[in-house]
C-alpha cells in the first residue's frame, strides 16, 4: 500500500513538469511581421509601422489571390514598445515578430539616437539578431514600407536581397550593430531610400530621383555613419560605403570601374573573395596603420585597345585596379578621419590585440589618436580571367594595342 502511495505521489509530481507546449500559438491566430519600421515625430512620439504578410496572397499552391500580399499597420506611442501595443489594437490577430527580416529606422529618429529603440529588441525573446536593420534615407520608415515593390510580394524583402546583392553580408546587421554599441565603438548601418524606378542609374539628386516621375521602389543608398552615442552624424555614398566595409572585412564582393593610365575608356572587374588585413605600429607615440586589402577579380568589359590576351596589358590593368582601390580606400579614411573623427573600420580594436597594455592608455583618447593617425593603404588584386576575347572585338585589328 505504501509503495503505490509513492509511485502514485511521483506521477503527480512529474505531470507538473509535463504540461506540454504552454505557449503554444496556432498559425491561424498570428499576423507575422516581416517588415518592421519606427520614425520619431517632432514632439518625440515613436511612430511604430508593421508590413505584415496576408498568407492568402501569398500561397504558390493556390496561385495566390489578387492584390499585393501585405498591408502596413501604423501606431504611436510614448516608447516604441507602447506604440507596438497601439499598433495589437488595430490587429485581429497576435502580431508576432518572430519572422522579422527587416527594420527600417527613420532618418530623424536615428539622429536623435537609436539607443531607446533597440533596448526593446534586446530584451525581447521574438526578436532575431540576424535582422537586418536598416536607416531610411530621405523619407520616413512608414513612407517606405508602404511603397509596393514590384519584384517582392512583402516589399520590405527587396531590401535585405539588395544589401546582398551588391555585396553585404545580410542576416547579421542587427547582432553586429549591438556588439558594436555594447562596446562604444562607431559604426555603420546601410541605408535604404526610395528612388524612382525610372531614374538614371547613378542619380545623385537630393531625392533619390523621386521628382523623376513613375513608380517608386527601394534603392540602397550607402552607409550611415553612427557615433559611440548611437547617432546618426553623416553618410557615406555608395562608393564610399563599399571601401569603407571592404577596410573592415565585411564585404562579400563587388564590381570595380577604373581607367588604365594613357588609354582610352575603361576595365570593369568583378572582385570577389575579398579580404583586409590591418597591421597598427605604435612608434615613438605615433599610432601607424597599414591597411593590406586583397581579392580575386574576373573581367567583365574592356573598353580600351588593350589585347588582353597579353600578359603585359594584364599586368597593366591589375596595377591600375590596385591604384584606384587605394586611392578610394584611403579616400574614405581620411574622410572619417578629418570630417567626423570616428573610427568605424576597427583600427581600436586591431592596437587592443597587438598592444593589450599600451591600448588601456589610449582607449579614452582614442577618436582624437585616430584622427591624427598615419594610414597607408596597400591593394592587391588579382585577376583570374580576362573573358573568352582577348582584344576587344568591337575595334578593328589596327586599332588593338597589343
Amino acid at each position: 500500500m505504501k509503495r503505490r502511495r509513492s509511485i502514485g505521489l511521483i506521477v503527480l509530481i512529474s505531470l507538473l513538469f509535463a504540461t506540454g507546449c504552454w505557449d503554444r500559438a496556432e498559425l491561424d491566430d498570428l499576423a507575422l511581421i516581416l517588415g518592421w519600421g519606427v520614425d520619431q515625430s517632432e514632439d518625440k512620439t515613436y511612430v511604430a509601422s508593421a508590413q505584415i504578410a496576408i498568407p492568402s496572397k501569398l500561397s504558390t499552391q493556390s496561385g495566390g489571390g489578387s492584390g499585393q500580399g501585405f498591408f502596413v499597420l501604423t501606431a504611436s506611442g510614448k516608447s516604441s514598445l507602447d506604440a507596438t501595443k497601439n499598433i495589437q489594437r488595430k490587429s485581429s490577430r497576435k502580431i508576432y515578430a518572430g519572422h522579422r527580416r527587416v527594420v527600417c529606422i527613420g532618418e530623424t529618429l536615428a539622429k536623435n539616437g537609436l539607443s531607446d529603440v533597440l533596448d526593446e529588441f534586446t530584451r525581447n525573446p521574438d526578436v532575431r539578431l540576424r535582422t537586418d536593420i536598416f536607416v531610411v534615407k530621405g523619407n520616413s520608415a512608414q513612407e517606405l514600407l508602404q511603397n509596393p515593390y514590384p519584384l517582392e510580394n512583402i516589399p520590405a524583402l527587396a531590401a535585405l536581397r539588395e544589401h546582398r546583392a551588391v555585396g553585404g553580408i545580410g542576416d547579421s546587421t542587427l547582432r553586429d550593430y549591438l556588439m558594436d554599441e555594447a562596446k562604444g565603438h562607431s559604426t555603420t548601418l546601410p541605408v535604404i531610400q526610395l528612388s524612382s524606378l525610372a531614374s538614371s542609374q547613378g542619380d545623385e539628386s537630393q531625392d533619390g530621383g523621386q521628382n523623376a516621375g513613375g513608380p517608386l521602389g527601394l534603392e540602397f543608398g550607402g552607409r550611415a555613419i553612427i557615433d559611440p552615442h548611437s547617432k546618426l552624424v553623416g553618410f557615406l555614398d555608395y562608393d564610399e560605403a563599399q571601401n569603407a566595409v571592404w577596410v573592415k572585412g565585411t564585404l562579400r564582393h563587388f564590381m570595380l570601374t577604373t581607367r588604365v593610365p594613357k588609354e582610352d575608356g575603361n576595365i570593369n572587374l568583378d572582385v570577389s573573395r575579398t579580404r583586409s588585413k590591418v597591421i597598427p605600429t605604435l612608434q615613438h607615440g605615433k599610432v601607424y596603420i597599414e591597411v593590406r586589402l586583397s581579392g580575386f577579380g574576373i573581367i567583365r568589359e574592356n573598353t580600351t585597345p588593350m589585347d588582353l590576351s597579353q600578359v603585359e596589358n594584364v599586368d597593366r590593368a591589375q596595377e591600375a585596379c590596385d591604384t584606384t582601390v587605394e586611392q578610394a580606400a584611403k579616400h574614405v579614411i581620411v574622410k572619417l578621419q578629418k570630417d567626423y573623427g570616428l573610427d568605424i573600420f576597427g583600427f581600436g580594436e586591431a592596437i587592443h590585440r597587438k598592444y593589450p597594455q599600451q591600448w588601456k592608455a589610449m582607449k579614452n583618447d582614442w577618436d582624437k589618436q585616430f584622427s591624427n593617425a598615419v594610414v597607408t593603404v596597400n591593394a592587391n588584386l588579382t585577376i583570374r580571367r580576362v573573358g573568352l576575347t582577348g582584344p576587344p572585338l568591337q575595334l578593328p585589328r589596327s586599332e588593338i594595342q597589343e
